[in-house]
């Protein structure tokens, strides 16, 4: 059974230097590859993600963990 990613936060790196944040509202296997499709948060008006992402190309993000490490800076 495939874990279940629905709801979970997750980060996009597009040109090295622009950083985008979605939620995974769906999940499918496709050639033994599971993609998820993300709804795009912030992203710049120029830019145009498409939504359905292969899983290795995502960061998936602990919430929690984030604000601790961004507090400490």
């Amino acid at each position: 059974m495939i874990k279940d990613f629905i709801n979970q936060p997750v980060a996009k790196v597009i040109n090295t230097n622009i950083l985008c944040f979605g939620k995974i509202i769906e999940q499918e296997m496709r050639n033994k590859w599971l993609w998820f499709n993300i709804d795009w948060k912030g992203v710049p008006s120029a830019m145009t993600i498409p939504q359905w992402q292969r899983c290795n190309t995502v960061i998936m993000i602990d919430k929690e963990k984030m604000a601790n490490v961004l507090e400490s800076l």
